[in-house]
């Protein structure tokens, strides 16, 4: 093998070397994490609709992606420990699925996106100034103004 050969072999795998690191390994995917008031079984219609949605995009779970689901079972005043729970394992993005799930998002991170999935009166809850145009990392995707 000639020596420009080798050299240009050398460039070419060192390029190509941190792609296929990241490629193999799972820990490396973002992590989604998701904050449901109800239970798992009665939010069934609603966490499937999450990866649906995504895939549409061309998103795959598994190979994109990974989501983690925790489930407050009806009793809203445990999302703030669920959502401590799914910060140790450090999402890229916080999905809350009601108004007290995004209340308690933001109030345990500042460096994480938050979207919330439904919820009334974000204005009135602290969450945004707008709806136009909510504050700091949160996007809404449903809401409800109540008059004031």
């Amino acid at each position: 093998m000639k020596r420009r050969e080798f050299i240009a072999l050398l460039g070419a795998a060192t390029f190509w070397w941190p792609t296929v690191l990241l490629a193999q390994s799972p820990d490396l995917r973002p992590l989604i994490a998701v904050v449901i008031g109800a239970s798992q079984q009665s939010s069934e219609r609603w966490r499937t609709g999450l990866p649906e949605g995504l895939k549409q995009l061309g998103y795959v779970e598994g190979r994109d992606y990974d989501i983690e689901y925790r489930y407050a079972d009806g009793d809203l005043t445990r999302q703030p420990a669920l959502l401590q729970q799914l910060l140790r394992r450090d999402p890229k993005v916080i999905v809350a699925g009601n108004t007290s799930a995004a209340v308690a998002a933001r109030q345990a991170t500042s460096r994480i996106p938050i979207i919330v999935s439904s919820t009334i009166d974000p204005i009135g809850a602290g969450l945004a100034t707008s709806i136009a145009r909510p504050r700091r990392l949160l996007t809404l995707l449903r809401s409800i103004c109540l008059p004031r």
